[in-house]
């Protein structure tokens, strides 16, 4: 896993953490008080997300394998919802990708391409719906 998307799901732990364990606090669920007692869970959750996001734990949780270089699947993912939200730039990926010779690469372009087709498809529709 990227560190970058490592460090992010930290912080995002901590902070989700923090945040319902000082709400729990102000709404009189919790009868602690302190900041302490707010940042401690959310420490321990972000420590509990780097460990199992590590490498180590990665590598020990996937089987070998003599996988081709593929696309991450967060850039995948990122390619599908760029591809609903700006359609042209879903054409163009989905056909730059479509046109390589490794199957994951055009799987990714085919579905790049769906989703482009399926935000204008809706939109046509909306579009009816409203002068009808």
């Amino acid at each position: 896993m990227n560190s970058n998307v490592r460090i992010g799901l930290c912080v995002l732990g901590f902070f989700m953490t923090s945040a319902f364990v000082n709400f729990s606090i102000e709404s009189g669920l919790i009868g602690l008080e302190g900041v302490h007692i707010i940042l401690i869970p959310g420490f321990i959750i972000a420590t509990i997300i780097y460990v199992v996001t590590g490498d180590l734990v990665t590598k020990l949780l996937s089987p070998p394998s003599t996988i081709e270089k593929q696309i991450d699947s967060t850039a995948v993912i990122l390619l599908y919802i760029l591809s609903f939200f700006i359609p042209l730039a879903g054409f163009i990926v989905g056909a730059i990708y479509s046109s390589k010779e490794e199957e994951h690469y055009k799987h990714v372009g085919r579905n790049c391409l769906k989703v482009s087709t399926l935000n204008v498809v809706i939109g046509i529709i909306t579009v009816a719906s409203l002068f009808v």
